[in-house]
């Protein structure tokens, strides 16, 4: 299935899922061009902002439609992070993204701002790819979904690593379908309020309910 078909179909799961203030801020948000982010210091540094942007195209690469980073991705993370998040998700957030740092130097061998776009694409696809232990990532799955209070001490950065990546990806998804670029041209784009067209041709199908 090409992207611009799976992301139709993912967008129609994502959209239910959406909090009142996260919908908020994908009325507002990916429209300015990409690098026009205002920085509320979500990524710590320059190398933190480029490990997730690798993360993020990671999870949804260029293909024939764009790269997460390239519709502005990494600035609608960062708005949701600084903007929507309270002071403690937004804690677990930047203390899952440095153990995240530390943890693909560990796995790769190398300083994070040596690695390529593949070795992190090879890292996630580790851990969250069709290739990875499915035991060991239902395991990780079901500890990101405990409260942090019902974690061990020794399961802790596991629980704090594992929440960032799989936040991430959800983001990603979400930031994706919800840019401008991707809503107006590649899945179903229908402006509210449209143009009023009351010469429709009937074909026997059910009318809308109102309830």
């Amino acid at each position: 299935m090409q992207r611009r078909n799976a992301l139709k179909t993912i967008s129609l799961g994502m959209g239910v899922t959406m909090s009142a203030g996260a919908f908020t801020l994908f009325l507002q948000g990916c429209k300015g061009e990409v690098g026009e982010m205002v920085d509320y210091g979500i990524y710590g540094d320059a190398t933190g902002q480029q490990m997730v942007r690798q993360l993020a195209d990671a999870i949804l690469p260029a293909t024939d439609i764009p790269s997460a980073s390239e519709v502005g991705v990494l600035d609608y993370i960062n708005s949701l992070v600084g903007n929507v998040y309270d002071e403690k998700a937004r804690a677990k957030f930047t203390k899952g993204m440095t153990l995240c740092k530390t943890h693909i130097e560990t796995v790769t061998g190398s300083a994070l701002d040596k690695l390529d776009d593949g070795q992190i694409a090879n890292y996630l696809e580790g851990l969250m790819g069709a290739s990875a232990d499915a035991t060991q990532y239902q395991k990780m799955l079901a500890l990101c979904r405990k409260q942090e209070d019902q974690v061990s001490a020794g399961e802790l950065d596991n629980y704090h690593l594992h929440g960032f990546l799989h936040a991430l990806k959800s983001m990603t998804v979400n930031g994706y379908c919800q840019s401008e670029q991707i809503g107006e041209e590649i899945l179903q784009y229908h402006p509210v309020p449209g143009p009023y067209n009351g010469n429709l041709d009937y074909n026997g199908e059910k009318v809308y309910s109102m309830n």
